[in-house]
């Protein structure tokens, strides 16, 4: 709201900026929680990734996705770690 009243628009604007503002988050927060309230909430049918998927695919896509990704993280980190370190001895 800070930008609007630095403007030298009338008051009707800014008040109906102000509706309009408060309409757009309510609207937003009432569909938001649709879900919460139970909308399409039918029965849940019961589906295992084991039966949907190949077990040698899910424990590629673990390895592929969390693993190798967590590991190359680690490595980036220890490497910046280590310049950090570097720099630290280098200045003092």
């Amino acid at each position: 709201m800070y930008y609007f009243k630095q403007s030298n628009f009338p008051m009707h604007i800014h008040t109906h900026l102000n509706a309009i503002i408060c309409v757009c988050w309510i609207a937003g927060t009432f569909v938001g929680f649709l879900p919460l309230l139970g909308w399409n909430a039918g029965p849940q049918p019961q589906c295992l990734f084991t039966e949907v998927m190949d077990y040698d695919y899910l424990v590629f896509l673990y390895f592929a996705t969390i693993i190798f990704p967590a590991l190359l993280l680690a490595a980036f980190y220890a490497h910046i770690y280590r310049v950090v370190l570097r720099q630290f001895d280098y200045n003092c």
